[in-house]
C-alpha cells in the first residue's frame, strides 16, 4: 500500500471494465498522473489471459511505469498478471453525524426488502 499521492507524474496506463470509464479517469486527473491511454472494456468483462499478454506488451512499448486498475477489475485479473497491475482503494467518510443518519436510512429501507 502506498499514498495516491506517490503516483504523481507517473505514466500510467488504464484498464476498466466499469459502466463509465470516463469517470475513472477523470477521479484519477487530480492525482497528477500521466494517463498514456486506457484500455476499456465491457462491464464486468471476463478478463483473459491473452487480453493480458497483448496489453502488457503494448504497455511496454509505450514505456508507461504502472498500469493502474479498478479494485472491481483487479479481481477479475488472472492471477498470474495480478503483480502488473495496482489500484486505487477508495473509501467512504462520513461527516460529523452522517454515518448514523445513512446506516439508519439503509436499515428502514432494508427492511422492505425479502
Amino acid at each position: 500500500t502506498v499514498p495516491v499521492t506517490a503516483l504523481s507524474g507517473k505514466e500510467v496506463w488504464l484498464l476498466s471494465g466499469i459502466a463509465n470509464p470516463k469517470q475513472f479517469e477523470q477521479q484519477l486527473l487530480p492525482l497528477g498522473l500521466r494517463i498514456l491511454g486506457h484500455s476499456k472494456y465491457p462491464d464486468h468483462y471476463p478478463y483473459t489471459s491473452r487480453d493480458m499478454e497483448k496489453l502488457l506488451i503494448s504497455v511496454q512499448r509505450l514505456g508507461a511505469e504502472l498500469l493502474l486498475t479498478t479494485e472491481k477489475d483487479f479481481v477479475r485479473i488472472p492471477d498470474e498478471f495480478k503483480k502488473a497491475f495496482v489500484y486505487p482503494v477508495m473509501e467512504i467518510k462520513f461527516l460529523d453525524n452522517t454515518a448514523a443518519e445513512f446506516t439508519g436510512s439503509l436499515a428502514s429501507r432494508l427492511q422492505y426488502i425479502k
